[in-house]
């Protein structure tokens, strides 16, 4: 009786075993790829790890996968700015579009899952009879969507809100991204338009007519200080009907592209159209230093949902830009900077002329360090006092000492 349950458990046991081994048998369709002409197939796997939900993994890919299906035909015919700029662009118009139609699936199907200890396999289709009714319904509603955005920008435009108009055409153009591989063509205010390029234009033109103005180019600095009187900076821009008009809430960011310093590197234009660049602090001796002031598109466009090909075509417009030219008076330059060594009876002497002509000493005096040519006519006693330059970061000299001066 013993003999006969342990038969009956061991066959138990066996055929547990045997279901359970059957039941990881790697279905047919992970082995071979399902090809099926009323269906985008798309699956999907992923190795299983504790630290990631790789289900929803598999799934992404298996999306992507379905996409990529899905062909891309570029019409022969199509009259697209974007598209016709260079080559190059075809690929990143399919990539665009391929990202858009992963955004916007819908109506796909799960078929099947498959996994073991280690992987994870999804299985996904999608009708195509559903899908191109699907996108045909949808092309309606997203050029409508498109075309608002672009009548709101063109209204901006004409109220003189250049950075409100600018919003609106980027925003009318992401609707679009699952078709550009169509001409688009519509009706706005009585007239036949490709929106597509009408949308490019006019933001490429708008932008093109931005023009940052100086006040004043070139400008006196000193090394270690501050320019006491900000940068001022007008910016205009002309719109549709020709008139030049301030540009408003324009946000800029200036840079030194030589020399060096401390700056207010984001600021914005007023109402009036005017900013202000302050710099708070000379940092090289260089005589002719150069401040760039541009136009910030990172923050005139949020880059998170600006479609990467409007990024691409943006980047290659000259963007709106101006320079300031500082002069740095009696700027450092070490070749000729040595230690003032004993002459402390010649530096003190120094310091007093200069008090007189109301200039005064940081008080560092073990930091400093003067020039040889005035440190070689101190020590006959008499000099020209042209410059006497400090490494601690503070100017000991003036433009108004110009004279020859008997110093004992």
């Amino acid at each position: 009786m013993k003999g006969r349950k342990a038969i009956y458990l061991v066959l138990s046991l066996l055929l547990t075993f045997t279901v359970c081994f059957a039941s990881k048998k790697k279905p047919e369709w992970v082995k071979t790829r399902p090809v099926n002409k009323f269906y985008f197939i798309g699956i999907g796997h992923t190795t299983k790890n504790a630290k990631i939900d790789y289900e929803q993994k598999a799934k992404a890919q298996a999306l992507n996968d379905l996409a990529s299906e899905i062909e891309i035909n570029i019409e022969s015919n199509l009259q697209s700015t974007i598209i016709e700029k260079d080559g190059d662009i075809t690929e990143d118009v399919k990539s665009e579009i391929r990202a858009a139609t992963v955004a916007n699936l819908e109506g796909y199907e799960l078929v099947d899952t498959w996994d073991d200890s280690e992987e994870y396999w999804v299985y996904y289709k999608l009708s195509k009879d559903l899908y191109y009714s699907q996108k045909q319904a949808k092309l309606k509603s997203d050029l409508a969507l498109a075309l608002d955005f672009f009548d709101k920008a063109k209204a901006k435009e004409n109220n003189k809100n250049i950075v409100d108009a600018l919003a609106f055409y980027v925003q009318a153009f992401s609707p679009l991204l699952p078709y550009l591989d169509q001409s688009l063509e519509t009706e706005y205010n009585g007239k036949k338009i490709y929106l597509v390029n009408e949308i490019y234009a006019s933001t490429t033109t708008l932008l093109s007519n931005i023009k940052l103005i100086p006040q004043g180019k070139k400008h006196d600095a000193k090394f270690g200080q501050a320019i006491k009187t900000p940068l001022l900076i007008n910016a205009t821009c002309t719109i549709n009907d020709g008139a030049e008009i301030p540009a408003a809430n324009l946000p800029l960011k200036a840079a030194f592209t030589k020399g060096d310093g401390d700056l207010l590197a984001n600021f914005k234009t007023n109402a009036a159209g005017t900013a202000e660049c302050k710099v708070t602090k000379i940092k090289s001796g260089e005589k002719l230093q150069i401040i760039q002031v541009q136009l910030d598109t990172s923050r005139l466009f949020d880059m998170n949902t600006m479609p990467k090909l409007f990024q691409k075509r943006i980047s290659q417009i000259d963007i709106p830009n101006t320079t300031f030219r500082l002069v740095c008076l009696h700027p450092v330059r070490r070749n000729q900077l040595r230690p003032a060594g004993g002459h402390t009876l010649y530096r003190t002497k120094i310091e007093i002329q200069f008090a007189r002509n109301g200039i005064h000493d940081c008080g560092r005096y073990g930091e400093c360090r003067y020039s040889d040519r005035v440190a070689g006519k101190v020590a006959k006693r008499r000099g020209t006092l042209w410059y006497v330059l400090s490494l601690c970061g503070h100017e000991h000299h003036d433009n108004r000492i110009k004279k020859r001066q008997r110093i004992i």
